[in-house]
């Protein structure tokens, strides 16, 4: 594999890429990516098994969207079965999703629980959505347990997806390869990171000046949802270009450090 080192303004050019190509094909992306939300969504309904199982096949439906944001990117156009590429059968990648997704389910739900030392669940409790946030539940220490085992969690599976996908490597390798290309360009993406955030508060802050300037508060207060539903959707969109700097094309099999 050939890593890519990037500078730090590169993670805003991911941010205007997935902008731009969401812009270019926005019917065809939020069908895509309501596809993905309620995929997600009808999962964790089910008993027992339905948030793993959803935090399971999270990597491998990310890696359909990544494949969608290609597709657009290169003047093709995508199908709804695009977002299933990662779960075919017959598909040599597909027992490598798996064990992705596997992995960061066995991870993630082990964040949650070291989170649950410090307060006693109740962090788990608010993110798995069996219990709403408020005043009297202090959530801040334990969330911060859970983001630090968590960050490197998600450089792990950043990537890892896309180089089974792509580039047929075994899930150790990709998972390291993965974690190894986020803590190199670190820099971009932690501008990535801040940008998607900034424009999330911009998008919120910008609803509620329009709310109170026209006194239709509730109603501009409604457009909040899928107004960031479109800034999570950008979001996914952007993640093909990241994969796409941190590893170029090329023509050997060795893992080069430019």
């Amino acid at each position: 594999m050939k890593l890519g080192l990037v500078p730090a303004g590169t993670g805003l050019i991911w941010v205007r890429m997935g902008v731009l190509t969401v812009a270019r094909h926005p019917a065809t992306w939020m069908m895509l990516f309501l596809l993905f939300m309620a995929w997600m969504s009808l999962l964790t309904l089910l008993p027992w098994l339905g948030v793993p199982l959803a935090m399971a096949m999270l990597p491998g439906a990310t890696l359909g969207l990544m494949v969608a944001a290609r597709t657009l990117h290169e003047g093709a156009m995508p199908t709804l079965t695009t977002l299933f590429c990662g779960f075919v059968p017959a598909s040599p990648a597909t027992p490598g999703i798996w064990g992705i997704g596997l992995a960061y389910a066995a991870g993630a739900l082990l964040a949650i629980g070291a989170s649950s030392f410090v307060d006693g669940g109740q962090f788990a409790e608010v993110y798995l959505g069996n219990a709403s946030p408020n005043a009297d539940t202090p959530l801040f220490p334990a969330m911060w347990v859970f983001i630090a085992l968590h960050i490197p969690l998600s450089w792990m599976t950043w990537h890892a997806p896309a180089l089974v996908y792509w580039h047929r490597l075994p899930v150790a390798k990709s998972l390291f390869f993965s974690l190894v290309a986020c803590a190199r360009n670190v820099s971009a993406f932690l501008v990535f990171g801040l940008a998607w955030m900034g424009i999330m508060v911009l998008t919120i802050t910008v609803l509620q000046l329009l709310g109170s300037m026209l006194g239709l508060a509730e109603p501009v207060r409604m457009l909040a949802f899928p107004a960031l539903l479109l800034v999570a959707s950008m979001f996914f969109c952007s993640l093909y270009f990241s994969y796409r700097d941190c590893f170029p094309q090329q023509t050997t099999g060795e893992w080069v450090v430019n």
